[in-house]
């Protein structure tokens, strides 16, 4: 059995299958040999498309910033970019096949069952958790479980997004922390602050700010609203005063 390729005279490639068989004379010597030909072109032809078209997928999939897989229905991995590398130490042919206690471990694999079981279900699935997985230690992981339908409607299995934004969580808190402190040093201080758009004509404020003003906390206000407040013999001081630094 044999697969080749043939050039024809106009000089177009063909793939060929020959298979063969021999026949023995009654010395058992080899005396003839019966074959068939078919031509397979058109199905090596879709093969390379269809290598081409996951080469393609796999080139983009292990480029992204995310961990990506699909997982049928009998929670194997069937497809792992190679972002899963870096985080459990296999390559993705290591992980075809695996199940998802095996390659997570089961004290990680049950407490994401029920999102597994969710999404074998049909149900898209998102959530936010820290995972213990990875080399470097806990990560703060936001999960996508996303059903893929089979031919007959039902659930086949379903595509995994993962993204580690433990990072952006970490400023996000210390963001948080920061602010929290600067509102508790205004209060103390009793210290307003505002910032003004000059382009919108909204001013964002600070709860202190809007205290000393005798304005219900809010974030932001119209510009217009401290010329409700000003005393009426101070109104034309504090409007020339705020015209100087804008014309300069």
């Amino acid at each position: 059995r044999l697969e080749f390729r043939v050039v024809l005279p106009d000089g177009r490639e063909r793939w060929l299958l020959d298979q063969g068989r021999t026949f023995r004379d009654a010395g058992g010597r080899p005396a003839s040999m019966t074959g068939a030909c078919v031509d397979i072109t058109d199905r090596k032809r879709a093969e390379a498309a269809r290598r081409a078209s996951e080469d393609q997928l796999r080139d983009i999939t292990d480029h992204v910033p995310v961990l990506i897989a699909y997982v049928d229905r009998d929670q194997r991995y069937q497809f792992n970019n190679r972002n899963y590398h870096d985080w459990f130490g296999r390559t993705p042919a290591e992980l075809r096949g695996l199940h998802l206690r095996e390659a997570v471990g089961a004290a990680v694999y049950e407490t994401v069952r029920p999102k597994v079981e969710a999404a074998l279900r049909g149900e898209r699935v998102s959530f936010e958790w820290m995972s213990p997985l990875g080399a470097a230690g806990p990560r703060r992981l936001r999960s996508d479980y996303i059903p893929r339908q089979a031919a007959d409607g039902t659930p086949d299995g379903f595509y995994v997004l993962v993204t580690d934004f433990t990072d952006r969580h970490r400023i996000e808190t210390a963001l948080a922390r920061s602010e929290e402190r600067l509102r508790i040093a205004q209060e103390a201080g009793q210290i307003g602050t505002f910032e003004w758009n000059l382009a919108t004509g909204e001013v964002v404020v600070s709860d202190e700010f809007c205290r000393i003003w005798g304005l219900k906390p809010t974030r932001s206000v119209r510009v217009g609203v401290f010329n409700e407040h000003v005393h009426p013999d101070d109104a034309n001081k504090l409007a020339t005063a705020a015209e100087r630094p804008l014309e300069e």
